[in-house]
């Protein structure tokens, strides 16, 4: 037997955060389905009566929990956001080192009377 929280640590993402984050109790369950079923109001959560419904009906036929697919748009996104990050973090790196080296040789043409 184990506690609602500790079934729930047993789902994968996004479920298992979902979960927790609707859990208002922390009670011993006997089964993941159990856990799920008397630990939250379902209709009351942002994900809504059906949704719970179907995850405690896949967890109850013994079905794999389908992984979340990714959204390929952000993953692009992301991607080029850090690229492009990358890009200015570089560029600015450069840019400060070129600035150095103008103020040393500027300094240097002063002293030497150029």
């Amino acid at each position: 037997m184990k506690t609602t929280k500790q079934w729930f640590d047993e789902l994968p993402e996004p479920y298992r955060t979902q979960a927790l984050v609707n859990c208002y109790s922390n009670e011993y369950c006997d089964t993941l389905a159990d856990a799920l079923f008397d630990s939250f109001a379902w209709g009351k959560t942002t994900q809504g009566m059906l949704y719970w419904q179907e995850l405690h009906d896949m967890i109850v036929s013994g079905v794999s929990l389908p992984l979340p697919q990714p959204d390929l748009a952000q993953l692009v996104r992301e991607y080029f956001a850090a690229r492009d990050q990358s890009w200015d973090d570089s560029l600015n790196g450069i840019g400060r080192q070129m600035e150095q080296y103008y103020v040393a040789e500027m300094a240097l043409r002063k002293a030497v009377g150029l």
